[in-house]
């Protein structure tokens, strides 16, 4: 039987608060199967962030174990992470993180100079979405300080996570609300 998408066992996260630890997540243990969707709920605080952080690979967890597709990504070298967050996981973060002096294709596309796609399946991404150099933002294609409405730049985040690494067959992506 193969093993989960993503299983957590004891997960624990803790940070230091003056002499004290603040305990955010405690024997935290669950599977996520391959084709599963889940939805993390809960008051401010609870914890969500801090666990979608770990799930990613951005944090790491005090204690206990992490795996994704049977590999313990809490104790991978950073290196490793990130190439397994490029690859295998999309984020869509709370603030849009557009880098203002790119157009909305190059914003896109920045997930891609790290580890080009094929060619082919890259134009039909884009093709799809119907980006081009000047369809948006300032006249020259730059999405500078404010030509984009708050919509526009909502779907480049998401097109930005799922696009470029759905290029490359990740299946699991974690958005904050």
């Amino acid at each position: 039987m193969p093993s989960p998408l993503i299983q957590t066992q004891d997960l624990h996260r803790s940070l230091p608060l003056g002499s004290q630890q603040l305990h955010i997540l405690r024997g935290l243990t669950f599977n996520v199967e391959d084709g599963e969707w889940i939805a993390l709920t809960g008051p401010s605080g609870s914890g969500k962030s801090t666990l979608l952080g770990l799930l990613a690979g951005v944090d790491r967890p005090s204690s206990g174990q992490l795996f994704l597709e049977g590999t313990d990504i809490s104790r991978l070298p950073e290196k490793q992470l990130a190439r397994l967050r490029n690859e295998k996981i999309g984020l869509v973060f709370q603030a849009f993180n557009l880098i203002p002096t790119m157009t909305a294709l190059e914003n896109v596309a920045v997930p891609l100079y790290i580890v080009p796609p094929d060619v082919d399946q890259t134009d039909r991404l884009l093709h799809a979405a119907s980006l081009r150099a000047g369809d948006a933002g300032d006249g020259e294609g730059r999405i500078g300080p404010e030509p984009l409405t708050r919509a526009a730049r909502h779907g480049l985040r998401h097109f930005r996570a799922y696009g470029a690494v759905g290029l490359q067959q990740s299946r699991i992506h974690a958005q904050q609300q």
